[in-house]
């Protein structure tokens, strides 16, 4: 069967190649994946991968076998998954059941393929926060993946939502996603005139994460999850004496506290009641993934991008 593999002859590295069918276990379903979305961070990392490795964290598709242990979705059901393994992007995976989330009919694969790394890690995240309803928020990067799903959710949950983007054209789009106040530019600085917040959300690393640990309430809550702009900063530990806490936040280890299908359950159904909308800035064919990935590593879009396997994509 066809995968996306890494290669040194292609855009981003990656390519399709043959790989050997799958072999489920008796706590996995074969799903035969219609479309995936990509992710900076994924395709940053395959570039120091060996040539002929897997890649491929979000998938969404049809069961084609269900599991043997008889848990799970039923053949024929369509599931939308995250895989920790990273070898989703193929025409067949053995994924766990308890990965596993059903897709509604009124959501196209195109749509719930967009949700796993970058809406739970904005759902999971904002879960880390007491009680936010009526109180700031801070988000950074608001016009990517993470941010954008996290200005929505935040604002569903009832926050008060403070968003960074880099550039003021970029303000109406993030306006329009909820956010009540926008700040512009890298420097934590622009966060300070709306401070103190209950929980910050931050991609961005570096001098930013500092200073929002330094704008925390006394019971709030610092999220780092990236490092766009550095993956290194200082602070002061006098920032975390009035309670305030910083968080290491990693997808894979969360799935230990709440499964990924369950999580994932959740963002759906804010999706259906139209609380989280999804926006994908690129779509095509799988055949374009090393031009696709390399169009998201060079930020040539906004949005998702979303590619579909074998099938023309979702209009």
């Amino acid at each position: 069967m066809l995968a996306v593999v890494i290669t040194t002859k292609s855009p981003a590295n990656l390519s399709l190649g043959e790989v050997a069918e799958p072999t489920p276990r008796p706590d996995q379903a074969l799903v035969a994946v219609r479309a995936f979305s990509l992710n900076r961070g994924e395709v940053r990392m395959a570039q120091g991968k060996d040539p002929g490795a897997r890649i491929g964290w979000d998938i969404a598709g049809v069961v084609e076998q269900a599991a043997a242990d008889g848990r799970g979705p039923a053949r024929g059901e369509r599931v939308v998954a995250f895989l920790p393994s990273a070898d989703g992007w193929a025409e067949r995976v053995a994924v766990e059941t308890s990965l596993l989330a059903p897709i509604p009919a009124a959501i196209t694969d195109e749509v719930a393929a967009a949700l796993p790394v970058a809406g739970l890690t904005a759902l999971r995240g904002l879960d880390k926060g007491v009680r936010l309803a009526g109180r700031r928020v801070a988000i950074t990067g608001a016009t990517g993946g993470v941010g954008g799903f996290a200005v929505q959710i935040a604002r569903a949950m009832g926050a008060e939502v403070v968003a960074q983007v880099r550039h003021h054209a970029q303000i109406e789009g993030v306006q329009a996603l909820g956010a009540d106040h926008i700040v512009v530019g890298d420097d934590a600085a622009a966060f300070a005139e709306l401070a103190p917040y209950a929980l910050a959300l931050d991609g961005l690393g570096g001098e930013m994460i500092a200073g929002l640990v330094a704008m925390l309430d006394r019971q709030g809550v610092a999220i780092t999850y990236g490092g766009t702009a550095s993956f290194t900063t200082t602070f002061g530990v006098h920032s975390l004496s009035h309670t305030a806490s910083l968080y290491g936040f990693m997808l894979h280890q969360e799935l230990a506290e709440e499964p990924g299908g369950v999580s994932l359950g959740r963002l759906i159904n804010l999706v259906e009641r139209g609380l989280v909308r999804v926006e994908i800035g690129r779509r095509g064919d799988w055949s374009t993934i090393g031009e696709t990935a390399q169009a998201l590593t060079d930020r040539g879009f906004t949005g998702k991008a979303v590619l579909s396997v074998g099938q023309v994509a979702d209009k």
